[in-house]
């Protein structure tokens, strides 16, 4: 299962609360049209998985994007417009 570093949980916390959204809400990874993966708000799914971070879930993910991340860690790093979040091995 995908993990995340604390750096990258206070990143995405820090997200949801720019973008208003609903104690509900969570941050969506998905498949662009390009084949790029996209991060969006959304609500969850039934048959999504969730990643939590002290209690609330923070990221959903589809069954293909899961299996896709699986074994990897979304981590918070250092570019050069600012710190972006990155999948590490």
């Amino acid at each position: 299962m995908l993990q995340l570093t604390l750096a990258a949980a206070n990143h995405l916390e820090g997200l949801l609360a720019e973008k208003g959204a609903s104690a509900n809400a969570a941050i969506r990874i998905v498949r662009g049209t390009s084949g790029d993966l996209q991060l969006h708000t959304d609500l969850p799914k039934s048959d999504d998985v969730g990643i939590e971070h002290q209690g609330k879930t923070l990221l959903i993910l589809d069954k293909q994007i899961s299996d896709l991340l699986n074994d990897r860690v979304l981590d918070l790093v250092p570019s050069p417009g600012g710190n972006t979040l990155a999948l590490m091995p």
